[in-house]
C-alpha cells in the first residue's frame, strides 16, 4: 500500500514531558500510531520548545503575546511560508485545535478537542476543514451548533493497551485507611471547581471520614494569581492540614499519585468533551464525582464509580456514599465496557479512514 504523507500543526510538542491535558496525552501516541499501524509518513511541526529525539519542525508563533491581545503580522508572514513549504509534499493536513494558513490544495482536518478557549472556539468558526474530528457525540452536538456547516466525525480517545494494563493493575486504595485522599487532577482553570472542592471540605465535612485534599499545580507564572486565591480560600476556612497543592507528575509518578487516590473531583462548570483524567481513575477503580458531565457520562456509559451530583459542594458526602456501596464485581464488569471503547489500534485506524476519505473526495473534485 502506497505511503501517505501527513503534515501536522501542533501547538505544543506532542512528545512534551508536562503534558497537563488531554490532548496533549493522546496527540503523541496517535501520531506514533499512525507511522507504527497505518501507512503514513508524520511531519510535526509546533511552536516552543521540542522535546522529540530526532526534532519536529520548529514554526513561528505568532500569537505567543495573544494574552495581551497582540498579534505578530511578520510573524504570521514566516508562519505562512514555512507551512506552504512543509506542506508542498504532504498529502493530507492535520492541525490540533488551531486555524493556521493552510495549503488550499492540501486537504486539511481539525482535531477539536475543546471549544472553552479563544484559539480552539476560533478553529471551528473556519470552513477550510475537510473534516473535523471530536472525541465525543455530545461534543459533536456542540459544535455543529456552534458552525452548522462543518463535517463532523467522532473518534474517541484511544489509550495504548500497555498503559491500560498499567491503569487496571493498579491496586485499590484501602477504603479502611485513616484518611481518604480526594484529587483534582485537572489544569489550573477557574470553571474546573477547585473553590468548591475546598468550599465543600468546609461546608460539608465528612461525619465518618478523613479526607485530604490534593490538588495538582502547573507551577507556571500565569497560574499564580490563581493559586493565592486558592490559597487565601484554604486559609479563611482553616484548611491548611486538609488541603495540599502537589506539582504536576508525569509518568510513573502520575500513576503512584493515582495510586493512593479514592476519588478525583471535577466539581466546576467547565464542561469536559472526553474527560480523560476521570476517565483513567474510573478504568483504575476509583471513583470519579463530577457535576452534570454528559459527555464523560458517555464515555463511561454509566459507570456506578461515576457519580454526577446537581450540589458540587457536597462531594463529601457522595464519597462517603460511594466508599460504602462500591463492589469489587461491579468494578471488574465496568472495565471490560469501557476499556473496548479506548484502543489506540482503533483510533488510529478510524483517522486513517478519514484521511482516506477526504484524499478521495479531493481526487473527486
Amino acid at each position: 500500500m502506497k505511503v501517505r504523507h501527513l503534515l501536522v500543526y501542533c501547538y505544543f510538542c506532542p512528545d512534551c514531558r508536562h503534558r497537563a491535558g488531554g490532548v496533549q496525552q493522546i496527540a503523541g501516541p496517535l501520531l506514533y500510531g499512525l507511522t507504527k499501524y497505518g501507512n503514513w509518513e508524520v511531519t510535526v511541526a509546533h511552536v516552543g520548545l521540542c522535546n522529540a529525539p530526532d526534532h519536529h519542525e520548529i514554526v513561528e508563533d505568532p500569537f505567543k503575546n495573544n494574552a495581551n491581545g497582540e498579534l505578530e503580522p511578520e510573524s504570521l508572514q514566516r508562519l505562512t511560508s514555512q507551512l506552504q513549504t512543509l506542506s508542498k509534499e504532504a498529502d493530507v493536513i492535520l492541525c490540533i485545535d488551531r486555524v493556521v494558513p493552510l495549503n488550499p490544495k492540501v486537504p486539511a482536518v481539525l482535531m477539536s478537542n475543546t471549544a472553552a478557549y479563544s484559539a480552539e472556539a476560533f478553529a471551528l468558526l473556519s470552513n477550510c476543514w475537510s473534516c473535523v474530528i471530536v472525541p465525543s457525540e455530545h461534543f459533536r452536538r456542540c459544535v455543529l451548533a456552534i458552525n452548522p456547516t462543518l463535517n463532523v466525525q467522532v473518534i474517541p480517545y484511544g489509550l495504548d493497551q500497555s498503559i491500560v494494563n498499567h491503569i487496571t493493575n493498579l491496586p485499590r486504595p484501602k477504603s479502611n485507611c485513616s484518611t481518604v485522599i480526594a484529587r483534582l487532577p485537572h489544569r489550573p482553570d477557574r470553571r474546573k471547581g477547585h473553590d468548591v472542592a475546598i468550599e465543600g471540605l468546609a461546608l460539608h465535612p465528612p461525619t465518618d471520614l478523613s479526607i485530604h485534599l490534593e490538588i495538582a499545580w502547573l507551577p507556571e507564572t500565569r497560574y499564580e494569581s490563581f493559586r493565592q486565591e486558592l490559597v487565601d480560600l484554604i486559609k479563611s476556612h482553616r484548611l491548611e492540614d486538609k488541603v495540599s497543592f502537589v506539582n504536576w507528575l508525569n509518568e510513573d509518578e502520575r500513576w503512584e499519585a493515582l495510586s493512593r487516590t479514592h476519588a478525583v473531583l471535577q466539581l466546576g462548570v467547565f464542561e469536559e468533551t472526553f474527560g480523560l483524567g476521570v476517565v483513567v481513575a474510573v478504568i483504575s477503580g476509583r471513583l470519579a464525582i463530577t457535576t452534570a458531565q454528559p459527555a464523560v457520562r458517555e464515555v463511561l456509559r454509566g459507570s456506578s464509580l461515576h457519580m454526577e451530583l446537581d450540589d458540587g459542594y457536597r462531594w463529601c458526602i457522595a464519597l462517603e456514599r460511594g466508599l460504602s456501596v462500591f463492589q469489587k464485581t461491579e468494578k471488574e464488569r465496568e472495565h471490560h465496557q469501557i476499556i473496548e471503547g479506548l484502543s489506540l489500534e482503533r483510533m488510529v485506524a478510524a483517522y486513517e479512514k478519514i484521511f482516506e476519505i477526504v484524499l478521495q473526495r479531493k481526487g473527486n473534485d
